[in-house]
């Protein structure tokens, strides 16, 4: 089994109650020269958030706080999949579940354990969201699959396909995603 370690700095600020731009500014001021690929086996924790859902205020906020850590999920189980971690979603799970809401973690462990959600909703709502197209990213037996399931549900289309892809993408490999 492989073992990916995590830098998780950005977690260690984003818990200081720092604002998401504030997060990023010094987790890029702090990077070292061991970057994703590097012998040493070590990857950066970047946490990659969308103003647009999360904002730029404080991490901890109830809201923030979902997307924050939902965004740190999801950046992890991308990692474990582009490195070869067999359970790159409970590993995540496992990764930030002391700090991380409980409605989330319970949204997405059922996912991680493999089994289906009786209910994928499309509404745009940050757990929503990741729920199905984690679901959708890693159930599929394409890329293409996955991509066109998370899309045809309809709803929040642009960020479920999106996460669905990134997620295929690192799953599958970037040749296995569909030219259209």
């Amino acid at each position: 089994m492989n073992v990916v370690h995590y830098d998780s700095t950005a977690l260690w600020y984003i818990d200081d109650e720092l604002s998401l731009s504030a997060v990023g500014r010094r987790r890029h001021d702090s990077i070292t020269t061991q970057t994703a690929g590097s012998d040493s086996g070590w990857l950066p924790l970047e946490p990659v958030v969308r103003r647009s859902i999360c904002g730029d205020g404080p991490a901890h906020s109830e809201g923030r706080s979902r997307c924050t850590y939902g965004c740190a999920i999801l950046n992890i189980s991308i990692a474990g999949l582009l490195t070869g971690v067999d359970t790159p979603l409970q590993d995540a799970l496992d990764y930030v579940n002391a700090n991380a809401p409980d409605e989330l973690i319970d949204a997405l462990r059922p996912i991680a354990q493999g089994e289906s959600s009786e209910t994928l909703e499309t509404s745009g709502y940050v757990i929503h969201s990741l729920q199905t197209a984690l679901h959708d990213g890693l159930t599929a037996t394409s890329a293409e699959e996955a991509i066109v399931t998370a899309i045809n549900r309809g709803g929040d289309t642009d960020i479920i396909g999106a996460i669905a892809g990134a997620v295929t993408g690192a799953r599958f490999g970037a040749s296995e995603l569909p030219d259209r």
